[in-house]
């Protein structure tokens, strides 16, 4: 994928129509599109010997006619993915002069964001919605070119991520997010004072009336103990990006 191409969502692609040679100078003006990408498909052979058999054209509104037209043909299982690939391989050298081969690449992954929805923009353009923290993209982008990428936390708007990327050729980059936030222990409640107190969040000691910040999001544990040994209380709780949780210890 090439982030500053406009690709059309599904149903304005249902309310353009069928695409032809016949009517595809008309459909460029009325997309405003510099370069259309269209095409046509039918299945030939039976059973196991079944194969798509793929027509596509691009055509370009500067010099009015298809700049590109090539057949294909694969059998309708994985494979297909292979001509796909090569498919958009071939429409980027003809209209973009580019070499997949030698395309930049930012992959996204490592986000740890528990299940909190955020916002993916490159260049103003929205591209994902990271939900959890198993999310993946892999994005090829033209090299030698600054892409602006913003994330935006979707509860309340904010910027958690503002970047800009500049690859060379062939050059792989790695992006990740890990959501942080605070949590304030109160005072312990009904204690007293004669008998002493341990509290431990994930195993660590921590201190009464105290807050703690930069603690990573997802699933923690609170651990009040009467001296070494005796477990007086015990409490899970998740933690959510930029979003401070209070404990309160009680004996």
């Amino acid at each position: 994928m090439v982030p500053f191409i406009d690709f059309p969502k599904p149903e304005e692609i249902a309310a353009i129509g069928k695409v032809t040679k016949e009517n595809v100078r008309d459909v460029a003006i009325k997309q405003n599109a510099s370069i259309i990408i269209y095409g046509n498909y039918y299945f030939s052979g039976k059973d196991k010997d079944t194969f798509i058999n793929i027509k596509l054209f691009a055509y370009s509104s500067e010099k009015n006619t298809n700049i590109f037209e090539k057949s294909y043909k694969a059998p309708p299982n994985a494979d297909v993915f292979e001509t796909i690939d090569e498919m958009i391989a071939d429409v980027l050298k003809s209209t973009l002069n580019l070499d997949t081969r030698n395309v930049a690449l930012i992959k996204f992954n490592n986000f740890t964001i528990a299940n909190e929805v955020y916002n993916l923009y490159i260049d103003d353009k929205l591209i994902a919605s990271p939900s959890n923290t198993n999310f993946n993209l892999s994005l090829r982008i033209i090299p030698q070119r600054d892409y602006h990428i913003v994330m935006k936390r979707n509860r309340d708007n904010r910027v958690v991520m503002d970047t800009t990327v500049r690859l060379n050729k062939s050059e792989v980059t790695n992006i990740g997010y890990m959501g942080y936030s605070s949590i304030i222990v109160s005072k312990i409640k009904h204690k007293e004072r004669w008998k002493k107190y341990n509290l431990y969040i994930d195993e660590k000691p921590v201190k009464e009336n105290f807050t703690i910040s930069n603690i990573p999001v997802g699933i923690h544990r609170f651990v009040l103990k009467e001296g070494d040994t005796k477990e007086l209380q015990r409490v899970d709780f998740e933690l959510f990006d930029g979003k401070p949780h209070r404990i309160e210890p009680e004996v």
